[in-house]
């Protein structure tokens, strides 16, 4: 009887037990259901909805906190939502805590997210003015030195804005704020690279979002830049600040491509054995139009007048942007200005090809034309109207873009006063007719 009476009371327990523990699929599908369903601007503007919105999660990940990550997934996303459209004040902030006390939860309870929920911890609280400039700083500048891989595109234009500003307000930086804004702008590059990649693979909506994010990143990149004007760094700082560095960032290519152009930026790329090096380094990593370009540099410099040629070219084929591929052709186009006004022309056209604004290139090809030899023409008259040509040639970007005939009207004029007068082209009984010049030019031009 005593032992009957001891299993009763087991069963009892294990059933009451069994009642008390919670239901954590119905609960978890509960959330799922309301977050897809039922959450709507009621649960987002009356507080009413928002309490209800607010008990059902807090419920799910109380009871059952390591069900699933969409209970803090959907969790976070309608408080966010419920967030943004409040005032500045009290409850913003109150609201911003029931968030911040979610993301708590979620790194505690799955451990590898824990670094990213600090980060966004950190951001809701600034963006929500319950974390000053200088407790949002200190935050995130303790997050980047620890995991600066999670950084998100909106924290690292918070923290780059942050870190900017330090450096407009200083006289005298020291290396290591200079290292930081470096590391910085080589994480900024990496985020630019890296929204790039993914545009193949999105829809238009999230496209436009993208295109947004880096055009702010890339203002974010300069800014950063702009804080280091007031350095009072000379090239032999600069080495040695890369030199110190290299071997541990000889494989990072965005840490290449920011010394680089640092070292471009403020002059110090010119007979520079380290410059060198690194853009050596650089090439060997990734061949792309900037690598490219930088040994054409380096080989022009060098009087390798082959080796640079062959360079530029790579770059401009690898160069996907049309604009900044005219720009290219143009520098080639000048590296054969003196020695091969054929190969200069040729650039010229496929700059204009390129980009048919780019003023410098008619300019260019315009002088190409006024300085052509006189073995190229037939006789006194067609020798003199390669200024004809060359005015003409102007003529056309003033088309193209009537807001550079001013620009161009100067030069323009200069070419008409050396042309034929209007009293040669009469004797001439050349007005109206096109004449063809030969050599390297091989251009129509017509007489007016």
């Amino acid at each position: 009887m005593k032992k009957s009476f001891i299993i009763l009371l087991s069963s009892i327990a294990l059933g009451s037990f069994a009642q008390s523990k919670p239901d954590c699929e119905s609960l978890l599908n509960d959330l799922e259901n309301y977050y897809r369903e039922g959450f709507n601007e009621k649960a987002i503007l009356t507080e009413e909805g928002r309490e209800k919105t607010l008990n059902l999660i807090q419920k799910t990940a109380k009871e059952c906190p390591l069900q699933s990550k969409n209970t803090y997934v959907f969790g976070e996303e309608m408080l966010l939502q419920i967030i943004k459209p409040m005032n500045i004040g009290e409850t913003k902030q109150k609201w911003t805590h029931y968030l911040t006390d979610l993301y708590d939860q979620y790194g505690q309870h799955f451990p590898s997210t824990k670094k990213e929920n600090d980060l966004k911890k950190t951001i809701a609280l600034y963006n929500n003015k319950v974390y000053s400039s200088e407790q949002a700083f200190k935050s995130l500048d303790k997050l980047y030195a620890t995991d600066k891989q999670t950084f998100t595109t909106e924290a690292l234009l918070i923290y780059a804005d942050m870190v900017a500003s330090q450096g407009h307000k200083q006289q005298n930086l020291s290396s290591d704020f200079i290292k930081k804004t470096d590391d910085l702008s080589t994480s900024i590059t990496a985020k630019i690279s890296e929204l790039e990649k993914k545009k193949a693979d999105v829809t238009q909506k999230e496209t436009r979002e993208i295109e947004t994010d880096l055009a702010s990143l890339k203002i974010a990149s300069r800014n950063i830049s702009g804080g280091l004007k007031v350095a009072d760094i000379n090239c032999d700082a600069w080495n040695n600040l890369y030199k110190e560095d290299f071997e541990k960032n000889k494989s990072n290519v965005y840490w290449l491509e920011n010394a680089l152009s640092r070292l471009t930026t403020y002059k110090c790329s010119a007979n520079n054995e380290l410059f060198n090096t690194l853009a050596q380094t650089y090439y060997n990593l990734e061949k792309n139009s900037i690598s490219a370009y930088y040994l054409g540099n380096i080989a022009q410099q060098q009087k390798d007048y082959k080796k640079a040629h062959t360079f530029f070219n790579e770059s401009a084929a690898l160069e996907t942007d049309k604009a900044e591929k005219a720009k290219i052709y143009y520098r080639i186009s000048d590296f054969y200005r003196g020695n091969d006004k054929a190969q200069a022309k040729l650039y010229l056209e496929k700059s204009i090809e390129n980009d048919p604004e780019m003023i410098q290139s008619y300019i260019m090809l315009s002088q190409l034309y006024a300085a052509a030899e006189r073995n190229c023409f037939n006789d006194d008259f067609e020798y003199k109207t390669r200024y004809f040509l060359a005015s003409q040639t102007l003529d056309r970007i003033a088309k193209i873009n009537p807001r550079y005939k001013t620009a161009t009207q100067k030069l323009s004029d200069s070419y008409l006063e050396k042309a034929p007068s209007k009293e040669e082209v009469r004797k001439s009984k050349m007005k109206g007719q096109t004449l063809t010049l030969g050599c390297w030019i091989n251009q129509q031009v017509l007489v007016p």
